[in-house]
């Protein structure tokens, strides 16, 4: 670990600091003119991270191409968030409804716009990855829980702004606690289904000769996770349900008086 050492000592005592991101391997020749000149930085950084340049090189893959799907999912994630909520408070804090429901139209046009994004880099001749695998994964839970989502964030907003009722609560057990984790589980089997098939897509525009183990990765990993998602919701309810509990929703206990201590 000395020479490792060594080369975090001679990055740190670099007379400049300096980020050349290129779409190719330019990045790394830029990161070693800014930082000293010479090859000893990334040689030292290389024997300390891993000896073997790999990590380095799966920084050069992140920092090219593939940063900037990473960029485009975190701008369609602020855009959905954004146009959600834009939406709704022009819906009911400004009473505008036209301009709430335009506004409420382009959520979903946020992962429109990711697909052709991913699409447009792969004909171009970018390298199918991880990150494309996270786009998949991203679009996908976005058509299997995003309609609840603004659902509930439609309600929760009517609830805050007109006093209209309350957003139900999931019920607590019993068949309706069942029937609610079924159709929670239904949502990550469809999301899991879309991942999978934009995985799919995109395996097939993937430039001939690539690389793109890399793309199936995060789903395999995403339908491992609907597998334990199934033993530890739905069937979990419905062959070992809580001992004691109550069919009843929170809300219909507020209303009748249960759940209150009695004096």
């Amino acid at each position: 670990m000395t020479g490792g050492g060594g080369g975090v000592a001679s990055a740190l005592g670099g007379d400049g600091v300096g980020v050349a991101l290129g779409g190719d391997g330019s990045v790394l020749s830029g990161v070693r003119v800014a930082l000293g000149g010479d090859g000893s930085v990334l040689d030292g950084v290389r024997v300390a991270l891993g000896g073997d340049g790999s990590v380095l090189d799966g920084v050069r893959v992140a920092l090219g191409g593939d940063g900037l799907v990473i960029g485009a999912i975190v701008a369609c994630e602020i855009a959905f968030w954004a146009f959600l909520v834009l939406g709704l408070l022009a819906r009911y804090a400004l009473r505008a409804r036209r301009l709430g429901g335009a506004l409420l139209v382009c959520v979903p046009l946020t992962d429109l716009a990711l697909v052709a994004f991913s699409v447009a880099h792969l004909r171009s001749g970018g390298e199918a990855g991880a990150t494309h695998g996270l786009a998949a994964v991203y679009l996908g839970v976005s058509v299997g829980f995003g309609p609840e989502i603004v659902r509930r964030a439609d309600a929760w907003f009517a609830h805050r702004v007109t006093g209209a009722p309350a957003p139900a609560k999931p019920p607590v057990s019993g068949p309706e606690r069942v029937r609610h984790e079924w159709r929670l589980w239904l949502r990550c089997v469809t999301a899991c289904a879309v991942a999978a098939g934009l995985t799919l897509l995109m395996w097939a525009l993937a430039a001939p000769g690539a690389r793109a183990s890399g793309l199936w990765n995060l789903v395999a990993q995403f339908g491992g996770l609907t597998v334990i998602w199934l033993v530890a919701g739905p069937l979990r309810y419905q062959y070992f349900p809580p001992r004691g509990g109550s069919s009843r929703t929170p809300e219909a206990d507020d209303r009748t008086g249960r759940g209150k201590s009695r004096v």
